[in-house]
C-alpha cells in the first residue's frame, strides 16, 4: 500500500527485526522547511514543529501544566480554563469565579462609568 520502512536486525538475525521508522510518501506533509518536525495521523490531528512556534491540530486539545492548570480547547470553537491561581487573559484576572478588571461592560454599558442618582439625597454615584 505504499509503506516504506527501515528495519535493523541485529547480529543478522531475521526473527528479531526492529522497525526504526516509517514512511508513506502519499499521506507525507508537504513543505517543511529545515529543520521542521511534523506528528500526524489519519484523521488529520498534527504536532507541527515549526520553525517560528508550535502547531496544534486535534478535534478537542487539552493542555495541563506541572501546577494542574487545565486549558482544554472544545474542537467547536469553545473551552475551559481550570486553574487554582489567578489566570489573566488580555488583561483581565479570574480567580474563583471573580473577575478583576479596570473596567467590565455588559452589553455597551460600562460599569465603572454607569452612575445612579438617588431621589432622597439627590447626589450620584457610580457601582465601583
Amino acid at each position: 500500500d505504499g509503506h516504506n520502512a527501515l528495519v535493523l536486525f541485529f547480529g543478522g538475525n531475521k526473527s528479531t527485526g526492529v522497525v526504526v521508522g516509517t514512511h508513506h510518501p502519499k499521506s507525507r506533509k508537504k513543505g517543511l522547511e529545515k529543520g521542521e518536525v511534523c506528528y500526524h495521523d489519519d484523521l488529520g490531528q498534527e504536532v507541527y514543529f515549526k520553525r517560528d512556534g508550535l502547531v496544534l491540530k486535534a478535534k478537542k486539545i487539552t493542555l495541563i501544566d506541572e501546577a494542574g492548570t487545565t486549558v482544554t480547547l472544545d474542537g467547536i470553537g469553545g473551552g475551559s480554563i481550570s486553574s487554582s491561581e489567578t489566570f489573566t487573559i488580555n488583561g483581565v484576572e479570574f480567580k474563583d469565579g471573580i473577575v478583576k478588571a479596570a473596567d467590565i461592560k455588559v452589553g455597551e454599558k460600562s460599569v465603572a462609568e454607569h452612575k445612579h442618582n438617588d431621589p432622597v439625597s439627590g447626589q450620584t454615584s457610580t457601582m465601583i
